[in-house]
This record gives C-alpha cells, sequence and structure tokens, in this order.
C-alpha cells in the first residue's frame, strides 16, 4: 500500500498487456502514481477486488517483499481505493489473491483478443493482419503482449473448423445458387449437380 496526496492505493503485479488494458479504460491521471487505476466504475472487478482486502502485518509485509512474481507479470497497477476502504476493509491483498485477481484480468483481455481476432478473421482470412489490427485498435505492441503468445492463444481457443472467413462462406452460398439455377435451366443434370456440390473429381 502506497498514500500519495490524499490517495490510498494498492500494488499489484500484472502482465503487460493487462496493464494496458486497465490504463486504457480505468487510468487515472497523476503525476505522483505511475499507472493509478480507479475500478470503481466496474461492479464486477470491484465484488472480486474489495471482500479480498486485508489490513497488512509486518510478517505479511516480509512475505510480500521475499516471494517472487509470476515471470510474465512484470507490470504494477496502483488500484485506488478510498480512506474508509482503507480503514474499514484493509490495504493489502494476499500473494494467492493477487494472483487470481490478476489471471481474473487475464482472462478478460484474452476474451476481448478472441472476440476481436474472431470477427475480423471472417473478412480478412488472414490471421496475422487481424493480429496487426488488433494491436491498432485495442494500444498493444509486440512488447506489452508478443505475436507469438497471441497466436498460441489463437490457435489453442479457436478450432480449425471454426476459422472460416465470410469470404469463404459467401463464395460457398453463391457457388450454391448458381448450380441450382444452372439445374433448373436443365443445363446441368441431376448428376452433374451432385457431383459439384460435393466436389468430386
Amino acid at each position: 500500500m502506497e498514500k500519495s496526496e490524499n490517495r490510498y492505493v494498492v500494488w499489484v503485479s500484472v502482465a503487460p498487456y493487462v496493464c494496458r488494458y486497465l490504463v486504457d479504460n480505468f487510468g487515472v491521471r497523476d503525476s505522483n502514481v505511475q499507472n493509478l487505476i480507479d475500478i470503481r466504475s466496474d461492479a464486477a472487478l470491484m465484488a472480486f477486488f474489495t471482500p479480498r482486502l486485508q489490513k497488512s502485518s509486518h510478517t505479511y509485509d516480509r512475505r510480500l517483499q521475499q516471494r517472487g512474481t509470476t515471470p510474465y507479470r512484470t507490470a504494477r497497477v496502483a488500484i485506488e481505493i478510498s480512506a474508509s476502504r482503507f480503514s474499514r476493509s484493509g490495504w493489502a491483498l494476499s500473494p494467492t489473491d493477487e494472483a487470481a485477481l490478476a489471471r481474473m484480468l487475464e482472462l478478460r483481455c484474452q476474451g476481448i483478443l478472441l472476440a476481436f481476432l474472431q470477427a475480423h478473421y471472417m473478412i480478412s482470412g488472414d490471421a496475422s493482419e487481424s493480429i496487426r489490427a488488433f494491436y491498432r485498435t485495442f494500444h498493444q505492441s509486440e512488447d506489452t503482449w508478443p505475436y507469438d503468445s497471441i497466436r498460441k492463444i489463437w490457435n489453442r481457443n479457436v478450432p480449425r473448423s471454426q476459422k472460416v472467413t465470410l469470404r469463404t462462406r459467401l463464395e460457398a452460398e453463391i457457388t450454391e445458387k448458381i448450380l441450382l439455377q444452372l439445374s433448373s435451366f436443365g443445363t446441368i443434370s441431376a448428376q452433374g449437380l451432385n457431383k459439384y456440390q460435393n466436389e468430386e473429381d
């Protein structure tokens, strides 16, 4: 916990892409506190965060200083709490609760990532292009969220069967309509229609 100009904050270690998300969505400008976050407008985060606040102790403080952080959670954000919350609830998270909050935020960011990539991929048909568009839209970069990490999330969570582009779907629908029209004109036979529809040689 840190107090700066009447601000009380709880420092939490997060992945760089989570830090970028939090700063964009809940950031507060303060020259004295870097990556200051006010999550009071987000009911889900507050419901998760506030019940886990506890009053610190010397034993807890020493344990907190000695523990290591998860290798990829290299960024830190300062979550602002009110003076009354500071006095009533506390100003620290246990290492387990801090990790749980960080994981919850990672899953939220990954949900945003997958929703965007799936929609963009339907139009572009190019995963690399979709990732670049994600970087531009959500102010992420190779430094905050490495490309290889995003590709792994994409490949792990979206089966090949779902990676169908809008272009592919439109082409299939157009082809089907043309074949049915040609069949109704008698230009192609029922046998031919069956072969064309099933892409047989």
